[in-house]
């Protein structure tokens, strides 16, 4: 059931994205594993090629889902339960940001955030 005035093309677009995410860093995992168990040079270079371009399509999903849910909090789009609990029309600017790891999934991705910042 869909009601006239849904904003559901951003949850569409953060879930697509937090499943590439996943499936990147698993990539970048085993990419970077293989590089350490290979003897060869050229097939090193290979794999840490391929696990560098996994980790950085990984820390561009993560920004991007960052970036929608706070679009999402920052304009108070009430359809999603993560927005409805977690933020309000009297909160300041400050709190909005905060609102983003107010809840456990929140606090997932600003670990996520963190990866990819160290990373």
């Amino acid at each position: 059931m869909d009601y006239i005035g849904e904003h559901l093309v951003p949850g569409k677009i953060g879930h697509f994205l937090i499943i590439l995410s996943f499936v990147a860093s698993i990539i970048a995992s085993v990419s970077y594993f293989l590089s350490t168990r290979s003897t060869n040079i050229a097939d090193e270079l290979s794999w840490k090629k391929l696990g560098r371009i996994a980790f950085f399509l990984d820390v561009a999903s993560i920004i991007g889902v960052f970036i929608i849910l706070y679009s999402l909090i920052a304009n108070h789009r009430y359809e999603y339960q993560y927005v409805y609990k977690n933020s309000g029309n009297d909160l300041e600017p400050k709190y909005i940001l905060s609102s983003l790891w107010s809840a456990s999934e929140g606090s997932f991705i600003l670990w996520t955030i963190w990866h990819a910042i160290l990373g």
